[in-house]
């Protein structure tokens, strides 16, 4: 699987550099979400558990897909319970989007400072549900960097934790 990390802010870009230099799957590009190329298998948002998408990168990535995609995302959280906790996600499928789906994936139960453990949360169970979805290609944003306020060095060190994890508990499924 063919991973993108984006984000407009140039300091989590060279941290994503410094952090992923070794992952030949992993490509870094400093754009917002409507500046990346169409086509993606997947994706990612981080959200809130309700998936209420009205500021930050989930305001950006409803914005690419118009206003259903929040309504969707509340339907299949509403379907399985009443919030969506910090590591789970969900995988919605889009018929007319720019990518075929999205993830969703919440760094916080509602907008506020987060540690930067549940962004490694977050990024694992990224990894997990666009591997599960069988994604060639998935566009992951810098997650918990902001509202969520953890700084771009923090966020790419938990990002690459998460990752890491997610690949390790993958290859130990296939033991």
């Amino acid at each position: 699987m063919k991973i993108t990390l984006f984000d407009h802010n140039e300091d989590l870009c060279a941290e994503w550099r410094r952090a992923f230099n070794d992952c030949e799957e992993v490509t870094v590009q400093c754009c917002e979400a409507s500046e990346l190329e169409h086509g993606y298998s997947a994706i990612a948002t981080a959200g809130n558990s309700f998936g209420v998408m009205t500021g930050g990168i989930d305001l950006a990535v409803r914005d690419l897909f118009g206003y259903g995609l929040q309504d969707a995302v509340q339907d299949a959280i509403l379907a399985n319970a009443e919030v969506l906790p910090v590591g789970q996600a969900l995988f919605i499928g889009v018929e007319d989007g720019p990518h075929d789906a999205v993830i969703y994936a919440p760094t916080m139960f509602t907008p506020r400072t987060i540690p930067s453990l549940d962004v490694v949360y977050s990024m694992m169970v990224t990894i997990f549900m666009a591997t599960k979805e069988k994604c060639k290609t998935v566009a992951i944003p810098g997650l918990g960097t902001g509202v969520g306020g953890v700084p771009a060095e923090e966020a790419a060190k938990a990002m690459r934790i998460g990752y890491d994890a997610a690949r390790r508990l993958m290859e130990g499924d296939k033991a």
